[in-house]
């Protein structure tokens, strides 16, 4: 369990990264040519900048694995890390309770249709 948000949005993206590889590595597998970078968006600047940085900090020695992981992903190319607005960030209406307006925001982006209005 992470002690702080910015540690748990670093976490997240270091499985993002290994969930990365994997499909990667999926792809290539079934002989499927897959040649453009992948594209992460993370809302957490903390995270994006210890992604970026290639020095560690006295605060991030207890997530140095994560770092590594996910500096050495992003240095071979493997994925292009840009930011997103909080309020732009989709995966929150799994996770959050959501105003109304941020919710039928969000809601129409997922693609979802009705099972009973089918299209």
């Amino acid at each position: 369990m992470s002690r702080s948000s910015s540690k748990a949005e670093y976490r997240a993206l270091a499985i993002t990264t290994c969930e990365i590889q994997w499909l990667n590595y999926l792809l290539h597998d079934f002989h499927v040519q897959h040649t453009d970078q992948s594209v992460l968006y993370c809302d957490s600047q903390f995270a994006r900048q210890i992604a970026h940085n290639p020095t560690f900090h006295e605060r991030t020695k207890h997530i140095d694995l994560d770092c590594h992981v996910v500096r050495e992903k992003l240095q071979k190319k493997l994925f292009h890390l840009l930011p997103i607005r909080s309020d732009e960030e989709l995966a929150d209406i799994f996770t959050k309770a959501l105003h109304r307006t941020s919710f039928k925001t969000i809601l129409p982006k997922l693609g979802l249709m009705t099972i009973h209005h089918p299209a």
